[in-house]
């Protein structure tokens, strides 16, 4: 296959990028309203276990990639990737690929991690519910360990679906809250 001397050139032109965004600082009182609903997120999602000490939360209910679903659905609770659709379908989908890959090809712990995250995305696409950070539970139902992976199916269920909802319910109630227009949530459900 033989390059162009315009394709090569196109194509180190596309690697420049475009011109630099013009970014303006958020208010102080939006950046403490922020911090304070990610406190009061995370401190609820993981309320059944180091609160209510339920034996069979045991640390579920701080997946890892709660974490970058609670920055979009508080720091950026405008972006597509935040709705509601993109957020649960994509989690669900997600953990059923993860769980998937893991029964079918676990004994190939990097290939099972391949095939949930590429099937993950490509059914994130077909479906219009592209959520990045639910990249990371098809990985985590592939390599989070026997508590997890002794989960099977139920990973779906409890702690994706239910911490999706409850981060969810908690981005509407507490984003609505205050009446910065760039904070209210969500754009559309579905």
């Amino acid at each position: 296959m033989t390059t162009q001397p315009g394709e090569a050139s196109s194509y180190l032109q596309r690697l420049r990028g475009g011109s630099r965004p013009q970014r303006q600082r958020p208010a102080l009182w939006i950046l403490l309203r922020t911090w304070l609903a990610v406190v009061v997120a995370v401190v609820i999602v993981s309320m059944p276990h180091y609160v209510w000490q339920w034996s069979w939360a045991t640390d579920l209910f701080l997946v890892a990639s709660f974490g970058s679903t609670i920055v979009l659905l508080f720091g950026a609770p405008r972006a597509e990737f935040a709705q509601p659709r993109n957020v649960l379908a994509g989690h669900i989908v997600s953990a059923l690929c993860g769980v998937t890959a893991f029964k079918v090809l676990g004994q190939y712990e990097v290939v099972a991690v391949a095939v949930a995250l590429a099937t993950s995305i490509l059914l994130m696409q077909v479906i219009h519910a592209v959520h990045p950070p639910a990249g990371a539970t098809a990985v985590f139902a592939v390599i989070g360990g026997p508590a997890i992976t002794g989960l099977g199916y139920l990973f779906v269920l409890l702690p994706i679906a239910v911490g999706m909802v409850i981060l969810v319910a908690l981005a509407v109630v507490i984003n609505n809250t205050f009446s910065t227009a760039s904070h209210h949530y969500p754009v559309h459900w579905w």
